[in-house]
């Protein structure tokens, strides 16, 4: 969710402040871009540890996020 990508752009760039965090979220909002810049290292690193970091929490938030009401 767009909120739990806002999360981990705040953690993140709280402890890598040589990235650059860009979320992009335009009409029809049906879609959010992350684009992350960095020095060398930067793809290689992220591909090892941030896609399975953010997986872990978008997974958290899954288990905390209230239940819709079928209203």
């Amino acid at each position: 969710s767009l909120e739990s990508l806002a999360r981990f752009v705040g953690k993140e760039s709280a402890c890598c402040s040589s990235f650059t965090f860009e979320l992009t979220y335009e009409p029809p909002y049906d879609e959010v871009e992350l684009a992350i810049t960095g020095p060398d290292g930067t793809r290689d690193l992220i591909e090892r540890g941030f896609v399975e970091q953010f997986d872990r929490i978008d997974a958290d938030t899954d288990r905390t996020a209230p239940a819709e009401s079928g209203e």
